[in-house]
C-alpha cells in the first residue's frame, strides 16, 4: 500500500511539473517577440527582438544576462562594417559611425521618494575588435557594456553579465522591457578598367557599386516560420528561454 501511495505521489508531482512547464512555455510566446524585415528567405534584412519584463517568470527582476538569437541559416557578413570601435573610444563616446551595427532600448521602472518614473535608456551598438560588441548608453555619464556577437551557427547577440543598478537607500528598480535592432549595410565601389581597341585612348576606370549587408536571412522557410529566441538570466541563477517565432516566406 505504501509503495502505491509513493507511486501516486510521484505521478502527481510529475503532472504538476509538466503543467508548470506548459504554462511557462505559453507565457513565453506572449512575452518575447521578434521580426525580420523583410522576412523572405535568402534576403538581406534587419532583425528585431523585444522582451516584456512585466510577465512571469521575470516579473520585473533585473536580468543578469540576455541573449537574442536567430536560428541556423541566418548569417553575418562583417565586411558590411567598415570600421571597428575600440573600448577606449566607446568609453569616450567616440565610436566611429561606420562601426555601428544596431541599437537597443532598455526600460527600467524606478521607485524613489520623489516619485516613481519609467526610464527608457537608448543604447547604440558598435562592432568592436575581433567582432566583439560594445553597447554604449548615457546615464549620469557614458556607460559601456561589453557583449559578443556570433554568426557561426545562426546569429546570437549576448550580454553576460549585465550591470546591476546602483544600490541607493529608498530606491528600487523593476525591469520593464528590452528591445534590440540589428543590421546595417555599406556600399563599396570597385574599379573596372575599360578595354581599348586600336589606337583609341584608354578610358578612365569605371566604378562598380556593390551593396554589402550585415544580416542575411536563412535560405529556407520550410515550416512557414523561423525559430527566433530570447534568453534571459535571472538573479536566482535560472535562465528563461522565450520562443519568438518569425513568420517567413519562400524566396
Amino acid at each position: 500500500m505504501r509503495d502505491r501511495r509513493q507511486l501516486a505521489l510521484a505521478l502527481a508531482t510529475a503532472a504538476l511539473v509538466a503543467a508548470a512547464s506548459l504554462t511557462a512555455t505559453a507565457a513565453a510566446g506572449a512575452q518575447a517577440t521578434a521580426n525580420a524585415a523583410p522576412s523572405q528567405a535568402g534576403k538581406a534584412s534587419l532583425l528585431h527582438w523585444a522582451i516584456d519584463g512585466g510577465q512571469a517568470p521575470i516579473n520585473g527582476q533585473i536580468p543578469t544576462s540576455v541573449t537574442m538569437a536567430a536560428p541556423p541559416g541566418f548569417g553575418l557578413n562583417y565586411k558590411a562594417v567598415a570600421e571597428r570601435c575600440r573600448p577606449l573610444q566607446a568609453k569616450l563616446n567616440e565610436c566611429p559611425t561606420k562601426s555601428r551595427i544596431g541599437s537597443a532600448v532598455l526600460t527600467i521602472h524606478i521607485d524613489k521618494p520623489a516619485g516613481p518614473r519609467d526610464l527608457p535608456l537608448s543604447i547604440k551598438l558598435y562592432l568592436g575588435p575581433k567582432n566583439s560588441l560594445l553597447a554604449v548608453g548615457f546615464l549620469a555619464g557614458v556607460r559601456v557594456v561589453p557583449g559578443s556577437i556570433s554568426g557561426s551557427n545562426g546569429i546570437a547577440v549576448t550580454f553576460n553579465p549585465l550591470p546591476t543598478p546602483p544600490v541607493i537607500a529608498q530606491v528600487s528598480y523593476r525591469f520593464l522591457g528590452l528591445s534590440l535592432d540589428l543590421g546595417t549595410h555599406r556600399t563599396v565601389t570597385q574599379k573596372v578598367k575599360s578595354r581599348t581597341t586600336g589606337r583609341r585612348p584608354a578610358h578612365k576606370a569605371k566604378g562598380k557599386k556593390t551593396r554589402i549587408d550585415l544580416v542575411s536571412n536563412a535560405q529556407q522557410c520550410s515550416s512557414g516560420s523561423w525559430a527566433f529566441t530570447a534568453t534571459v538570466g535571472l538573479p536566482d541563477g535560472t535562465r528563461s528561454v522565450f520562443d519568438s517565432p518569425v513568420a517567413c516566406s519562400a524566396a
